[in-house]
């Protein structure tokens, strides 16, 4: 088995994951060291706020934490160009969409083996992209 680690960059999200019994922590991705050795990571909805220089240092980052034959899941939004959106949540969030061609160049330059797309409509105007990328011996 794996042993899972759940963070977020939100100390808010990290203490409401303590209340379910969860042992969060808090990590910025963008600034904070990552562990290395790690076998999978799951960045579920966190790239697509980063701007396009953020999200391939953070890939990068991912990248150099992973052990061969290490997978990084994480999704994004398709589309192009960047914005703000107060959505859902009722207040600003930074949003970045990316196309299926600049995914596979920024994991290719990165040095990832192996790479999934698959798309998700979440709504009539917005599909989500669902991405794993693979860290293989010959890209080591």
């Amino acid at each position: 088995g794996y042993a899972v680690e759940c963070t977020d960059a939100s100390t808010a999200f990290v203490e409401l994951l303590q209340t379910k019994g969860f042992d969060a922590k808090v990590l910025n991705a963008i600034t904070d060291e990552l562990p290395l050795g790690l076998d999978y990571v799951l960045a579920n909805a966190v790239l697509l706020h980063f701007t396009r220089v953020e999200a391939e240092h953070v890939i990068a980052k991912v990248y150099d934490a992973l052990n061969t034959n290490g997978k990084f899941a994480f999704t994004l939004k398709q589309g192009e160009g960047e914005g703000w959106s107060e959505a859902k949540l009722g207040a600003p969030r930074f949003f970045c969409y990316w196309t299926e061609p600049q995914i596979h160049e920024v994991l290719e330059n990165t040095g990832f083996g192996a790479v999934e797309i698959s798309g998700d409509k979440a709504t009539a105007n917005s599909t989500w992209l669902h991405i794993i990328a693979k860290k293989t011996e010959n890209n080591v």
